[in-house]
Order: structure tokens, then C-alpha cells, then sequence
């Protein structure tokens, strides 16, 4: 068997080095087993330093107990974490670590070694035991509870569950991103999951692909005479799900058939969220836009990583009441972005989609600025308001029935907002550019701020206490550039 530290042994040693690392590691009991086994998170940051813009990742490992080295490598990994190698001292300033090194000590302590994996699914454990509104029959998972009760207060931008195996002498398909049990065990940011396989792969180790190295395209379903030709993967609902549906967490799993692997690929994605990824104004990892409808998104608002996780997750956990579009057919040189929170915004502003209708809609109400807006529609070429279907397509009769029966406060963001507007111009030059028909200023907090490289990103920020049940934000800008389109009788000439 792989070695490793017994459940006390685990908790004395995460003890000895709070002794030693008192400003870095805080080691708590969050719970405990269906044994009365305590239930062990580190959590590991740079107390000196506030914790306002600091991000939260979330590790969680052993599943099913038997996969050993998950636990042993996110201890290694913590052990680097608290060292004093200056990229871990870097990543203390800027980051809030949670660390589950045993989430079932049960299967933990108690592995089969004649048959391992036979523990899987006797019973749900905090992997599988999880519906969308939180643990399964909580009573006989209070593992699952546990974790329920640090995520909701964690709130992570991400979440890894590492797996792996519990054999000394073997090894095992490695990847990232990929649940080899469910498909929806996947990160909606693929090019973080890919940026992890990379610190890995320079150093030696091969990460497996999943979809990607068989060559398939990935379904949760099957295709009717065709599944032999699909990536086809079950829909179950596991831990990672539950942190994605409910804090828009970039969430996924991790195999590992190595521990260092497991180190590098969560050093991988810590170093991530010290970038700035496309469309963000401010470093970090890429999770705070929620929505998106033609060239437009809705994104959670603030200037710290405080601000943005508590906007983000009121935006995330009340999606299905916000409809949000733009200007239809999309025009060269003018834009708009529109968002309603529940179905007495819809019906007042939007029931109508014709753009002249919505405008002179608005201009009956004297919050918005209807010669302005009036000007705006007068001079772009778009037609109409085209609009999101936030329930989609499979939503239920009670889905519907829960979104019709509430009022309008129950949707509205208390924590703010942020609209943003995807030009596809890198040195456009604005020369229009208002929320609700007034105009805006440069601001973080309240006005709008612009983010180039590809293309143009304008973003309009809408502070708490300032967001209404709806909002329109229209634009107009020379490109700077001219680009062709079509195809001309001389364009046959060589």
C-alpha cells in the first residue's frame, strides 16, 4: 500500500506546523466521520495581509477514501505553501487556500486492500452524496454536510476534488478538468484546466486528455445510431457540481497517479489567478461573468475579490430571473447591452422587442433619458432587441412556476453589477456612451472602464444600492479600422 499518515497522525502533524508557520496555516475540525473521525481543513494565506482582495481555492480529496494519494499530495502541497520559497510567499499575499486533506476518513482509515474501489459507491460519502440544493440525506453523509458548511462560507473561485489511487508500485492515467464518472464535472475556463497540464508536463509527466486524445466529441447523452462515435460520459451529480451550481466556482477534478504531478498541476492553478485573463479588468481567475447574449455579458461588480465573489454569487444563485440581449442585427459601430430581473421588468419594458417600441418605452419613465436614448436608435442600423432565454430550453413547470410567483425584490442584486460590451475592434474610439441614456465617467466603482486586447471590452459598472430592475447601456464608436465584407466581381481577379 502507498504510505501514509493515519487520521491523527495527519491532525497532529497539520498541528506541529501551525506551531512552527503561525501567520500562514489555521487547522480547524469542520466535522465528523459516520464514525465520530474528525473532518480536518488547513486553510493557508498571509495573515499579515487583509484578506479583501484575496481569492479562494478549495482543495478536497479521497473520495472514497482508498485514493490515497490525493491526501498525500495536497500534503506535500501544503507543506510548499507554507514554506519560505518565494513563489509560495507570492501566492500567500493573494490567495485564501482551503485544504481538505481527508474529507472521508472513514474509507480512509478503513480501505480494503483485496478490493479497494469496492467502497465506491456503498454509500454517497461527500463525492456523490448531492443534489442541487445541497447534501443527500444528510443524516448518513455528515462528511457531505461538513463540506457543505465551509463552502458556504468559503464560496470558492476554485474548487479541484483530487483523486487518485492507493498502490505504492502503480501508476494511472493522469488529467485535469475531466470526471471519467460524469460530464459535467468539467471547468466552463478550459484553457485553466490546460495551463495546469503544462506545469506538469514540463516537468515529465503526460496528462491525459479525455474528449481531446480519443478524438471524440464529448456527450452526456446518447446519440441514437450514433454513440460509437461520441466521448459519452453519464450525468451524475457530484461535489464539484454542487460548487459550480451554487458559487459559479470553476470546479473540477483531477487524477493523479503521482503526488509531485498533483503539486505542480495546483501550483498551475494558483499561478493562474495571478493574471489578467481576457475580458477581466483586474487579475485574477476568470469566473466572474455569469451570462452572456450576443456581444454582451453580465459580470459581477467590485474592486476587490470580496466585492466580486459576493456579486457573483447573488448574480450566479438568481440567473434564472435575469434576461439579458443586445441590438439586433448586430451593427458596425454601435452597440447595446439591456438586462430585466424578473417577469414584471420583462413585461414592462420588454414586451414589445421592436427597438423603436423598447425605446419609446423607456422614454416614459423618467429615470431614463429618453432624448438621448431616442438619438442613439436614430443612428444605428439594429432593429430590434434581441433577448436570453434564462431558464432555457429544458427548464421545469416548477422552475417556471417559482420564477412567476416571485416579485421583483426577490431577484434584484443587492451586491451590484457590471454590464460589459465585447467590441470586436482593439482601438475603437467611443464617441457615445451612456447607462439608461445618461452619461458615463472612467470608474472602477460606478462608470465604466476599458480593457483591450482582443478586441475592446467596455465594461459599466452598477454599484450596490444603484441597480434597478432594469438597465440598458448603448454605444456607439468609430472602429478605427475599416474591414471589407463580401465578395466583389474584381476580388475574382489574381
Amino acid at each position: 500500500m502507498l504510505p501514509h499518515p493515519s487520521v491523527a497522525e495527519i491532525e497532529a502533524g497539520l498541528k506541529r506546523w501551525t506551531r512552527r508557520k503561525p501567520r500562514c496555516l489555521i487547522v480547524e475540525r469542520v466535522g465528523r466521520s459516520v464514525s465520530g473521525r474528525p473532518i480536518l481543513a488547513a486553510w493557508v494565506t498571509d495573515q499579515s495581509l487583509p484578506d479583501d482582495d484575496k481569492q479562494h481555492v478549495l482543495l478536497t480529496t479521497t473520495h472514497a477514501g482508498c485514493e490515497l494519494n490525493s491526501c498525500t499530495g495536497v500534503l506535500h502541497l501544503l507543506r510548499w505553501l507554507i514554506s519560505n520559497d518565494p513563489d509560495a510567499t507570492r501566492l500567500r499575499s493573494r490567495y485564501v487556500v482551503g485544504v481538505l486533506p481527508c474529507c472521508d476518513p472513514d474509507g480512509y482509515e478503513e480501505i480494503n486492500l483485496d478490493d479497494p474501489p469496492g467502497g465506491y459507491y456503498k454509500r454517497a460519502g461527500p463525492y456523490l452524496a448531492w443534489t442541487p440544493d445541497g447534501p443527500a440525506n444528510p443524516e448518513e453523509n455528515p462528511e457531505a454536510v461538513a463540506l457543505y458548511e465551509v463552502m458556504e462560507r468559503f464560496r470558492p473561485e476554485a474548487h479541484v476534488d483530487v483523486h487518485g489511487l492507493w498502490y505504492q508500485d502503480a501508476t494511472m492515467w493522469e488529467s485535469t478538468g475531466i470526471s471519467w464518472s460524469t460530464a459535467l464535472a468539467r471547468s466552463y475556463e478550459h484553457r485553466i484546466p490546460r495551463l495546469m497540464d503544462e506545469f506538469a508536463e514540463r516537468a515529465g509527466f503526460l496528462i491525459t486528455r479525455g474528449d481531446q486524445d480519443a478524438g471524440q466529441v464529448l456527450a452526456s447523452s446518447t446519440v441514437p445510431g450514433a454513440a460509437h462515435h461520441y466521448y459519452i460520459r453519464r450525468d451524475a451529480f457530484n461535489v464539484v457540481c454542487f460548487s459550480y451550481h451554487r458559487y459559479h466556482s470553476l470546479a473540477f477534478t483531477l487524477e493523479a497517479g503521482f503526488d509531485e504531478s498533483i503539486v505542480l498541476r495546483l501550483r498551475g492553478l494558483l499561478e493562474a489567478g495571478l493574471r489578467r485573463w481576457r475580458y477581466q479588468w483586474y487579475r485574477g481567475l476568470p469566473v466572474d461573468h455569469v451570462a452572456a447574449w450576443l456581444s454582451m455579458q453580465v459580470a459581477a461588480w467590485g474592486t476587490t475579490a470580496a466585492q466580486r465573489r459576493a456579486s457573483r454569487v447573488e448574480l450566479w444563485q438568481n440567473l434564472e430571473s435575469c434576461l439579458c440581449g443586445g441590438a439586433y442585427p448586430e451593427p458596425r459601430g454601435s452597440m447595446a447591452a439591456v438586462v430585466a430581473f424578473g417577469l414584471t421588468a420583462r413585461e414592462r419594458y420588454l414586451a414589445d422587442l421592436r427597438l423603436e417600441s423598447v425605446i419609446a418605452r423607456l422614454a416614459e419613465e423618467p429615470r431614463f433619458d429618453g432624448r438621448a436614448l431616442a438619438d442613439w436608435a436614430a443612428h444605428t442600423p439594429a432593429t430590434r432587441i434581441d433577448v436570453s432565454t434564462p431558464l432555457g430550453p429544458h427548464a421545469s413547470a416548477e422552475e417556471h412556476e417559482r420564477l412567476a410567483g416571485s416579485s421583483a425584490r426577490d431577484h434584484l442584486p443587492h451586491q451590484g453589477l457590471a454590464l460589459r460590451l465585447l467590441i470586436p475592434y482593439r482601438n475603437c474610439n467611443l464617441t457615445h456612451l451612456r447607462l439608461d441614456g445618461h452619461p458615463l465617467s472612467p470608474s472602477s466603482n460606478e462608470g465604466y472602464r476599458i480593457t483591450k486586447g482582443p478586441g475592446c471590452v467596455v465594461q459599466v459598472n452598477i454599484p450596490p444600492g444603484k441597480v434597478r430592475d432594469f438597465h440598458i447601456v448603448t454605444c456607439a464608436y468609430d472602429p478605427g479600422v475599416h474591414r471589407e465584407s463580401g465578395f466583389e466581381p474584381q476580388d475574382w481577379n489574381q
